[in-house]
């Protein structure tokens, strides 16, 4: 068995970057390996399942100065608080956990979190979906604009059957 792991490009429909590896390698290590790839540079948006959130991931782009739009699990207790409501977004900070504090020196930095806004997203299948993103401004990316954006990953699940 192995995992595969794909880093690609939504708009164009062409893979960046490709890694397989043993199954026991996590999905978050694989994206790891793609963003040290260099193919994602200050200015892209980088879309991500729920398997892929972190804390470190959002402040590593952040610092990068990439942006993001990933989906959340409920388990986080602010995405589970916003969820539970009937606002269509927050914002929120995420502050970085002990274990990875290292990340301020690494990227020079006295700030310990990151901003984010939360969108609640209504499925076709009435199931409530919340994507995080690093687009603040709700009057430049509205509600409809994230939902669409996050949309896009879905031609990553089909660039594997590729």
């Amino acid at each position: 068995m192995a995992r595969i792991s794909l880093f690609y490009d939504v708009l164009n429909c062409i893979t960046l970057d490709a890694c397989i590896d043993s199954q026991s390698i996590s999905e978050s290590g694989l994206l790891k390996r793609h963003l040290v790839s260099g193919q994602l540079r200050a200015g892209d948006i980088l879309l991500t399942d729920r398997g892929y959130s972190s804390n470190a991931l959002m402040y590593e782009l952040h610092q990068s100065g990439v942006d993001f739009c990933m989906r959340m699990r409920s388990h986080w207790h602010q995405v589970q608080d916003f969820s539970d409501s009937d606002e269509q977004g927050r914002i929120v900070k995420f502050s970085l956990p002990r274990k990875d504090i290292h990340l301020q020196k690494k990227y020079q930095s006295n700030i310990n979190h990151v901003t984010c806004r939360l969108v609640s997203v209504i499925l076709p299948t009435g199931e409530k979906e919340i994507l995080c993103t690093s687009l603040l401004n709700e009057k430049e990316y509205t509600a409809e604009d994230i939902a669409a954006l996050y949309h896009l990953r879905w031609n990553i699940e089909e660039a594997y059957k590729l």
